[in-house]
């Protein structure tokens, strides 16, 4: 190398088609290792489902988009609603769909409310609310709530959360601030 420039490893990490590439060029074995360490990690990350394909979802996108009719809704009802295949750690829907239960928390007009995405495992911490809903136990995931539009509600009414049950989901939102 000469001329004072430093041993440094040069190596690019190049995802195509689904598919983690490394290329590297070092003079130094223990480089290398570092590059092929990085390599793995990247391969676990794939394998760990991070890495997301939203072809079908901007299909199912486009539709819902173009939805003439909207449904009803009311606070306190359960909807399977669109919320799609998002970003990091965000709540995603399932099937093809992308749908989850969603309480409906605040209907601010009949285009647009506040939800809540529920899921059926059984989840602990401030963040979280347990409750029975229909024979089943739900948790409400109050750190994924977010404003739906009604073009998003993918079927009939599921029911209605009791209301004892919806002002404690309100009060520990409250709590958050």
């Amino acid at each position: 190398m000469g001329q004072g420039r430093p041993e440094v490893p040069f190596f690019m990490i190049d995802c195509k088609l689904g598919r983690f590439e490394v290329i590297f060029l070092c003079n130094m074995k223990k480089h290398c290792v570092g590059a092929l360490n990085f390599y793995s990690f990247c391969l676990r990350w794939r394998a760990m489902g991070k890495e997301k394909d939203y072809t079908d979802w901007m299909l199912v996108k486009t539709k819902i988009n173009n939805v003439p009719l909207r449904p009803t809704f009311r606070e306190g009802e359960v909807y399977w609603a669109c919320v799609g295949e998002n970003v990091g750690f965000e709540q995603d829907g399932k099937g093809r769909l992308f749908a989850r239960p969603v309480i409906v928390l605040k209907k601010f007009n009949r285009e647009l409310f506040l939800g809540i995405p529920l899921t059926s495992k059984d989840k602990l911490g401030k963040y979280y609310y347990s409750f029975h809903f229909k024979g089943r136990k739900s948790t409400a995931i109050l750190s994924q709530i977010k404003a739906i539009d009604s073009a998003r509600i993918s079927g009939n009414r599921i029911g209605a959360v009791g209301s004892k049950t919806f002002w404690d989901i309100r009060k520990r939102l409250k709590n958050f601030f």
